[in-house]
């Protein structure tokens, strides 16, 4: 069962696709309707990490936007979008941005959530404020929704605790 559920989410996650709008944090439910591939067509989305919890494909993803006059894309926050039926599509407000971890400077990466005993852990890779180089985070919510918010106060992984850099 595990192994269809895997293959299901790997065929959805490679009809995630992207088209150029202007950047913008989203601060309600937009319901889209999706008939191929791509299936996210309104914004960059980037790194997507399927969940599927209570019978709904959540996609959490990286939101990718270039800043004015440069050729480069930075991350400053990420999405989520949800769906029962693989058809209709819920994005919801932006649960989480690179600033809601105080000690990281922002320059957003990869992330995955993990439900475990009723509590839905976000770890995200950043830019540390203080460290150089990438770390890693943890936010945690009791909804697969958020509100997210910083579980430690600090980092669970940077430079200093691997020996890198």
């Amino acid at each position: 069962m595990i192994y269809y559920k895997n293959i299901i989410l790997s065929l959805a996650l490679a009809l995630l696709g992207s088209a150029q709008i202007k950047a913008q944090i989203n601060t309600k439910d937009t319901t889209f309707n999706s008939d191929g591939n791509p299936i996210i067509t309104h914004k960059y989305t980037a790194d997507p990490a399927p969940m599927v919890y209570n019978n709904t494909l959540y996609v959490y993803t990286g939101h990718d936007e270039c800043p004015v006059g440069e050729n480069r894309y930075v991350m400053n926050n990420w999405c989520v979008f949800s769906t029962t039926d693989m058809k209709q599509w819920t994005e919801h407000p932006t649960p989480l941005k690179a600033s809601d971890f105080a000690w990281a400077k922002g320059e957003a990466w990869a992330s995955q959530v993990i439900e475990r005993n009723g509590k839905f852990y976000w770890y995200i890779s950043v830019e540390h404020g203080t460290i150089k180089g990438k770390s890693v985070g943890v936010a945690v919510a009791d909804n697969p929704l958020g509100p997210f918010r910083d579980a430690r106060g600090s980092a669970i992984i940077t430079n200093d605790t691997t020996g890198m850099i």
